[in-house]
């Protein structure tokens, strides 16, 4: 079987950047979502907010949030267990969660379900002020990169890809499966030549997989967990590496949160 080089080529959209944010706000006090709501229309922008009075009217929104402002102390399901429930729901490990809350002895709870921020009630405008600046420019930054495309030429079809919508892709035989969030797209090419053209955020964990870090959930010394809900290989040979690789893409996170 003939097979056809992958045309990979990054590919940058001039894009407007947008200021105007959908706002989720999760409080079982009225005077705390009205407050937050008059804070973020006072904001650069026009935002939506959408008000939730509990965990679980907040778990049965399907629609988009950029920013997320949730109490931890609520009747019911609680601020970490909705986080948590959320992260896995959504498979958005990228989504800013800010904690809104009256004591400090949540905060390595908080932290655990990836908190971007974690504010004190009463809450200071000014800090508010702050912090919002911060996460709407971290979902700026998310789209600017997920705006990176790569070109895939199959023999049938020239595919235009966000190179963030891809989750991993498994060498099968002569061919190249690239799995995303709702298709999977097969390619004749190398490993390599996919792996050079992906470029950084892509780690080649396996001789058969490649998987993009941004969707990994956990690692085992052998597996990769990924936030569709699949597993991968993890070569032992590359096991240090990995993680060496992916704690500083960990700690690049981390900074860009502060």
């Amino acid at each position: 079987m003939n097979t056809l080089p992958v045309m990979c080529e990054s590919v940058h959209e001039s894009k407007e950047r947008v200021s105007d944010m959908k706002v989720a706000v999760c409080d079982d006090e009225m005077v705390i979502r009205k407050q937050i709501a008059e804070l973020v229309a006072g904001m650069d922008g026009n935002h939506e907010v959408y008000e939730f009075d509990s965990g679980q009217e907040l778990l049965a929104f399907s629609g988009q949030m950029d920013i997320l402002f949730l109490d931890i102390q609520m009747e019911g399901l609680n601020g970490i267990d909705a986080a948590r429930e959320l992260r896995l729901r959504r498979g958005n490990q990228k989504l800013p969660i800010i904690f809104i809350t009256g004591s400090k002895e949540y905060i390595f709870d908080a932290f655990d379900v990836e908190a971007f921020q974690y504010l004190l009630k009463p809450l200071s405008e000014k800090r508010f002020m702050e912090v919002f600046q911060k996460a709407g420019q971290k979902v700026l930054d998310a789209q600017e990169i997920g705006r990176e495309k790569v070109i895939l030429q199959t023999k049938k079809k020239t595919y235009t890809l966000e190179k963030s919508k891809v989750i991993y892709a498994e060498n099968d035989r002569k061919k190249i499966e690239i799995y995303t969030s709702n298709e999977v797209i097969e390619i004749y090419s190398s490993m390599r030549d996919l792996e050079n053209s992906l470029g950084e955020g892509f780690f080649r964990c396996h001789r058969g997989y490649l998987v993009n870090l941004q969707h990994i959930t956990g690692y085992s010394v052998d597996t990769i967990e990924l936030d569709n809900g699949g597993r991968i290989y993890l070569a032992k040979d590359r096991y240090r590496e990995f993680v060496s690789v992916y704690m500083e893409f960990l700690k690049k996170e981390a900074v860009g949160n502060e």
